[in-house]
């Protein structure tokens, strides 16, 4: 029998909200968040419809919020916002993902959203497999930039690969909730839309 792999997205599977704007309240405040969010307003208006990149968006935007912070405030930030996350989880998804620890599955959670507080959540909920977007970092400051491609789309399944090698050799199930969960849905042997 194969071994199940079982991979959750996070925001919107596992959460009931955002967490980069959640996140950005915590961690800079809930002003200079909406400030952000109105100036850039036309960009996500124009993402919503699909007329520019996700990532290329989210990307200016992260630079904007958190460029020159220093990295141990922000990793700080991750775990103390971890603590709040639990406060709108997705209850249903995650009584899913625990009947499937509970069956000895590999558990996975899988997000564009950044490790620093996407990891200090997984570590509460006893989860080791995290694959996110990671930020940059020179001279103990965030340089404004991803370190790794937006884990968003095909990204997830071009990451999943360079961990778990050959996925054909996993039952794989699959749980999402956006356009950006496909390309996982295509690859699982079943996949649960939230």
């Amino acid at each position: 029998m194969m071994q199940e792999l079982a991979i959750f997205d996070f925001d919107g599977t596992l959460t009931r909200k955002d967490t980069f704007v959640e996140f950005a309240k915590f961690a800079i405040g809930k002003k200079k968040t909406f400030f952000s969010l109105f100036l850039f307003s036309p960009l996500l208006v124009a993402m919503k419809l699909h007329l520019i990149d996700n990532s290329w968006l989210k990307q200016r935007l992260f630079s904007f919020l958190y460029r020159g912070m220093p990295y141990l405030q922000f990793k700080e930030n991750g775990k103390l916002f971890a603590n709040i996350i639990t406060s709108f989880e997705n209850s249903e998804t995650l009584t899913m993902l625990e009947e499937k620890q509970s069956h000895n599955a590999i558990i996975v959670i899988i997000s564009a959203s950044i490790y620093e507080w996407v990891q200090p959540w997984c570590e509460l909920h006893n989860i080791d497999n995290v694959i996110c977007t990671h930020v940059a970092v020179k001279n103990n400051l965030l340089t404004g930039i991803f370190s790794t491609p937006n884990c968003h789309g095909k990204e997830k399944v071009v990451r999943l690969k360079d961990i778990f090698g050959d996925l054909t050799k996993y039952q794989i199930t699959a749980c999402g909730d956006s356009r950006g969960d496909r390309e996982l849905f295509a690859i699982a042997d079943q996949s649960f839309k939230i």
